[in-house]
Parts: C-alpha cells; sequence; structure tokens
C-alpha cells in the first residue's frame, strides 16, 4: 500500500510528512475509506502548485498596481514645469 501512495519524485522524508494523518482512528476506519482518505491527500499535495502560482499572481498584481500607476519624478516635474509655461503663456496673452 505504501508504494501506491510514493511516487517516484517524493522523497521519503516528504512521504514520513505526510503519514503522519495514519494515527490509530484512521486505521480504525474500512479498507475503502482509508483509500479514498489516501487519495484525498495525494491530490492535496499536487494543489500546492495552485497555491505558488496564486502567490505569483498576487505578486505581479502588487507589482502593476506600483510601476504602472506612479510616475516618475522626472515626469512630474516635467509636467509641472510644462503647466506653468503654459499658465505664463497665457497670462502674457
Amino acid at each position: 500500500m505504501i508504494k501506491d501512495t510514493v511516487s517516484s519524485d517524493d522523497s521519503i522524508d516528504e512521504h514520513l510528512r505526510d503519514m503522519s494523518y495514519r494515527n490509530e482512528s484512521y486505521w480504525a476506519l474500512p479498507e475503502p475509506v482509508r483509500e479514498i482518505v489516501d487519495q484525498s491527500k495525494r491530490k492535496n499535495a499536487h494543489s500546492e502548485f495552485y497555491h505558488a502560482l496564486k502567490k505569483l499572481n498576487e505578486r505581479i498584481l502588487i507589482f502593476r498596481i506600483v510601476f504602472y500607476t506612479k510616475k516618475p519624478k522626472f515626469e512630474t516635474e516635467w509636467l509641472e514645469a510644462k503647466k506653468k509655461k503654459l499658465q505664463t503663456d497665457l497670462i502674457q496673452d
């Protein structure tokens, strides 16, 4: 049964940590129920990739908010100088 739950990619340490849910109450369950629990644990381990992508997407969103909504200082100064020049031109005319 252990061979069924360990894939070739898993290390032994990771597998031993993942088997911590197999306590006395686990072994008291009927065999089909234990197989379903094992299957759900294996599927849950595969969802780590989804969570990693979700975190990456949040970081990309923060990057976009910070870097695409802010103007560089030189651009702000240039726009202010342009605005002052237009105001002085309008006052002189």
